[in-house]
């Protein structure tokens, strides 16, 4: 029989993988993203990896970090991206 402790230690280890993998697959997902997106194939020669931006940190206004995520990421709507397209 399997005491509690030996339960708890199998779920915090079956946790950990299944949040590795995740965290695996997210980032082979954002890769192959960035290399069939125009605007993300361009931003990708400054930005080399898949982190979040130390400046993003420094934001503390949830609103304001939105609206720099969505400007960043271009998901906004400016007259330039949405007056393009008719």
């Amino acid at each position: 029989m399997i005491d509690a402790n030996g339960d708890e230690l199998r779920t915090k280890q079956f946790r950990s993988k299944v949040t590795e993998n995740f965290k695996n697959d997210l980032k082979i997902h954002q890769y192959e993203m960035i290399k069939c997106n125009k605007k993300l194939t361009f931003y990708s020669t400054f930005k080399t990896d898949v982190t979040t931006s130390n400046s993003l940190e420094l934001i503390t206004n949830q609103k304001h970090r939105r609206a720099v995520e969505k400007l960043r990421a271009g998901n906004h709507n400016l007259r330039i991206e949405t007056g393009r397209h008719p």
